[in-house]
């Protein structure tokens, strides 16, 4: 089974595996019946006769796996071993699928993933990243069938999907292409530098396709994107990504493929194409990639918690916030109670849910709803204009008003939008609390968003001399999203003996630490992805 727990392997798993690699390549692929018919070992296949350690190595596994809870694996696998597997019970049928990450959390919810109903979740959220100006908004343009616009520069996280990608309109972007069953695309489309806040990460991980749009005029590399990416996708492995490199007049500049490939995997995919020419013939082919590599991307889940979601998702869309004690009542009416725990956390990570803390008193119903807030309000004309501090009160006032701002637009174009009530509101900013984005101070007075703070360094700190001080430097393969606030974040705590003692000590590229007269100077180096530390005493 794709992303199964890993508990262990029989030492000859390597060379099975490989044995079974080559029988595909010179057989037609066997039917399911056939496969669940054959022991896991075949001689006739090794051309070897099976290791003494293997009847052994597999009695281990099989221990393993009934003590961590999974003994119907274990049984199975025994069967499967021994060529008795019953291909005819239902649930042999669920091993061959592609479970959610959300079927995986626990033993509990694979054994329910197994045995229960489940089915293809049809929502795919495509991912448009990159550095600022490349063409990404001019792209979604093309994806909705519109004109290309002039835009301005995309602040935030423009949520494109608000309303679903149309695919089977004659007139729309993917007119004449090869459309697969019941498939569902949401487009989000983010500003080049939004994503470094990292407020997205608590459900953009799965059912999702990264597409990459880099300017062909300024010979972008894209290295420092697709290791995001991967940060994002919370994988060693690349996740299914579509380079786009936006091509401009006598400006045709390609990538080095073979060598983001050798470092980054195969499922990168490179197109070379204007993105404001509607009828280029590698436009239509990176549309069709799209839809493949979508189809493709899609995992399966419960039946009954997928239910579970949209029925949260139809019947709670006006009030999005609920209390964790009546979230439990409505799931209780589907699910037993010692269940409740595993599918709400299952619901959470397949984005029908997001909560804002361990306690987690409260939940979101509608993550898109959350995260467009977050990244607004910290563009809020109070939080830019005063360097990231900003009285509580007036940043409370100005979110208040931009909230029912969005919500009288929404009502003008007939959309259903939730509108900002004390419960939510509150929920919002414990969300910018916990992740980081924004700090309570300890005036109880003030907020402070260290993203927002001063471009320039203190001048004291330029002119320190390095003959006589110690020096630092931490070389990283990249700066994961978020890290910046973060750190300030955790340095900014009463309880440390050494600490950033004020926001003058803050600003965008580093910060200062203090303990009594010493101090150290902790400066980022984005484009080297580097940290520098300066000690003074």
């Amino acid at each position: 089974m794709a992303n199964a727990p890993t508990v262990g392997m029989p030492a000859a798993s390597a060379s099975a595996s490989a044995a079974d690699y080559n029988f595909i390549l010179k057989n037609t692929l066997p039917t399911q019946q056939y496969w669940f018919s054959q022991p896991l070992w075949q001689k006739k296949w090794l051309g070897s006769s099976k290791p003494n350690t293997f009847d052994n190595d597999l009695q281990q596994l099989l221990n393993k796996l009934y003590h961590l809870g999974l003994g119907f694996l274990s049984t199975d696998l025994k069967l499967l071993y021994q060529g008795k597997a019953k291909p005819e019970l239902e649930h042999w049928g669920q091993y061959l699928k592609k479970p959610s990450d959300a079927a995986l959390e626990s033993a509990d919810s694979l054994r329910r993933f197994i045995f229960e109903e489940s089915d293809e979740i049809k929502a795919v959220r495509v991912l448009l990243l990159g550095p600022g100006g490349a063409g990404k908004t001019t792209l979604a343009d093309r994806l909705q069938g519109h004109k290309v616009q002039d835009h301005p520069a995309t602040v935030g996280v423009e949520y494109l999907d608000h309303q679903e990608l149309v695919l089977d309109d004659k007139k729309g972007g993917f007119a004449g292409l090869d459309i697969p069953k019941d498939l569902q695309l949401f487009l989000w489309d983010f500003g080049g530098q939004t994503l470094f806040h990292g407020l997205h990460q608590a459900f953009l991980h799965e059912n999702c396709v990264y597409v990459l749009v880099v300017d062909s005029r300024h010979e972008q590399e894209p290295d420092a994107w697709l290791q995001q990416i991967r940060h994002i996708a919370q994988s060693s492995s690349l996740p299914p990504v579509l380079l786009v490199m936006n091509q401009y007049d006598d400006c045709h500049n390609r990538q080095n493929e073979n060598r983001l490939r050798q470092l980054y995997g195969g499922k990168l995919d490179f197109f070379y194409f204007p993105c404001n020419e509607p009828k280029d013939k590698a436009l239509a082919k990176f549309k069709q990639t799209l839809l493949h590599v979508a189809e493709q991307s899609r995992r399966s889940m419960t039946k009954s918690v997928l239910d579970a979601g949209e029925l949260l998702k139809a019947s709670l869309q006006k009030n999005p916030v609920i209390k964790r004690d009546s979230l439990r009542r409505i799931l209780a009416k589907s699910f037993p109670k010692d269940a409740l725990n595993t599918v709400m956390n299952q619901l959470e990570s397949l984005g029908y849910l997001v909560t804002v803390d361990p306690r987690k008193k409260d939940y979101c119903l509608n993550p898109t709803w959350t995260i467009d807030h977050a990244y607004q309000f910290l563009n809020l004309e109070c939080v830019t204009k005063s360097l990231g501090k900003v009285d509580d009160d007036v940043f409370r006032d100005e979110a208040q008003a931009f909230a029912e701002e969005l919500k009288n637009k929404a009502d003008e174009e007939g959309k259903d939008y939730p509108e900002l009530n004390s419960q939510s509101r509150e929920f919002l900013y414990q969300f910018l609390f916990n992740s980081g984005v924004c700090i309570e101070l300890d005036d109880n007075q003030n907020l402070f968003f260290p993203d927002r703070a001063s471009a320039n360094e203190p001048k004291e700190y330029v002119r320190l001399d390095d003959t006589h001080q110690i020096i630092f430097e931490f070389l990283l393969p990249f700066f994961p999203f978020g890290l910046t606030a973060r750190l300030v974040n955790h340095w900014m705590q009463a309880t440390k003996k050494a600490q950033i003692q004020s926001t003058d000590d803050v600003w965008r590229e580093g910060f200062v630490l203090r303990q009594g007269e010493d101090y150290l100077v902790i400066r980022y180096q984005f484009r080297k992805a580097s940290i520098r530390i300066h000690c003074n005493g």
